[in-house]
């Protein structure tokens, strides 16, 4: 049997992700002994841009014209695609500008430098499914590159990625971590989704959310427990939006939270 072709690709990010595939020392040889890896500039001076493609990992947002032709490009040759870190599930911290004026943006970041050459066609940072279909998607920052692994071999295997349900709570829990709330600082563990071993707050650092939110996430629950732990409005919306306000739990944290108030409020009248 052939084995499967794939090709690992980088759009805007830090590379982070594929830096994780490199960084699987233990079993790297065997992966490549599996797969037939025709393109991943990062690793590999000679690329294949043009073999059909079985698996193509995609790392990184698409904020230009040139990175979308490209992208739409890869997902018509390839059968699975598989996003991978933040950027390419949510759109990354870069997706923030989508929260202002772009030229704004630029002027915030870069000054009075003129960029007119520097960025070609900037468009405001996507995820990729905002632009391609995605098979499956791994989010974290970086990627877990275990998780990678095992979603590698499920999809060749034919079978269905097994993502974790539950929030990161529930690994701190199995971890014996205390809980960062009752120790008086915000953790954003509650809504996030699980899959990392808890493994920031297992380190003793509070669950950023860069894995996005959990399914059925108690968003306006958070919101009042941040609150009641000091912060304002303006640092709620900080920290949801800090990774993945590509995703809209997050992004609409605020909002989400009114609304919620405003449905029970004639409900507690009634009592």
């Amino acid at each position: 049997m052939a084995k499967p072709k794939v090709g690992i690709y980088g759009f805007t990010g830090c590379a982070g992700c594929q830096l994780e595939i490199l960084n699987l020392e233990d079993i790297l040889l065997d992966i490549v002994g599996a797969i037939d890896i025709v393109n991943f500039r990062m690793a590999k001076s000679q690329n294949d841009d043009v073999t059909q493609l079985d698996v193509a990992v995609i790392e990184g947002s698409i904020v230009t014209k040139e990175q979308e032709e490209e992208i739409k490009k890869i997902r018509d040759k390839t059968k699975i695609m598989i996003a991978v870190g933040d950027c390419a599930c949510f759109g990354g911290v870069q997706k923030l500008t989508q929260f202002q004026n772009l030229e704004e943006a630029k002027k915030l970041v870069y000054g009075d430098v003129q960029m007119k050459h520097a960025i070609a066609s900037p468009l405001h940072s996507r995820a990729i499914d905002e632009v391609v279909k995605v098979d499956a998607k791994l989010p974290c920052c970086p990627m877990v590159k275990e998780e990678f692994v095992e979603a590698l071999k499920c999809l060749l295997a034919g079978k269905k990625i097994d993502i974790k349900p539950h929030a990161v709570c529930e690994e701190c829990r199995k971890n014996g971590n205390v809980c960062f709330f009752e120790k008086g600082h915000v953790c954003m563990g509650t809504v996030t989704l699980a899959g990392c071993g808890s493994l920031c707050p297992s380190n003793g650092y509070p669950c950023e959310g860069c894995r996005g939110p959990v399914e059925e996430a108690n968003i306006p629950e958070q919101v009042q427990r941040m609150r009641e732990n000091g912060l304002s409005d303006e640092d709620i919306n900080r920290k949801f939006r800090k990774f993945t306000s590509g995703a809209k739990e997050f992004a609409n944290a605020l909002e989400i939270a009114k609304n919620a108030q405003a449905t029970n409020a004639p409900q507690e009248a009634k009592k």
